[in-house]
């Protein structure tokens, strides 16, 4: 019973956090996410070092507003592999839709994939890996 409660509680920290992380629709959405996460304590200081979900490079805010870029969050499922009362590692897969202002259709549809570890104790994400990516073009 206490180990289900655990994987609960991972899931709904992996969604909470990936709502965060990939909800945007202007840069200044997109440049607060870190700060909204910090408040949130939804991850360690590691996981928001994590160069994967937040790059250090500039331009991707830029790159938002010019082309009215925006980002929301279809689904996020966690697949538990180890669990104990305290702790839980697994996968989590993260769809997520990317649309243009100029797109025609629905945009596009990724699904990312990431090895992640989560702590009951602490309720958060202590360690976040990127797996890949599974690209499905839905615009046609």
């Amino acid at each position: 019973v206490v180990a289900k409660s655990t994987i609960t509680k991972a899931s709904e920290t992996s969604q909470q956090f990936f709502n965060l992380a990939y909800n945007w629709s202007s840069r200044s959405d997109y440049k607060k996410r870190i700060t909204k996460i910090k408040q949130a304590k939804l991850v360690t200081s590691q996981v928001l070092a994590n160069d994967y979900l937040f790059p250090e490079v500039g331009g991707t805010a830029d790159y938002i507003d010019n082309n009215g870029l925006k980002s929301s969050v279809v689904q996020v499922a966690y697949y538990p592999k180890a669990t104990n009362d305290d702790q839980t590692s697994g996968v989590v897969g993260v769809a997520v839709n990317a649309k243009h202002d100029s797109d025609v259709g629905n945009g596009e549809t990724r699904y990312y994939y990431f090895n992640i570890d989560y702590q009951t104790s602490d309720n958060q994400i202590t360690s976040l890996d990127y797996v890949g990516r599974l690209a499905v073009n839905q615009s046609t």
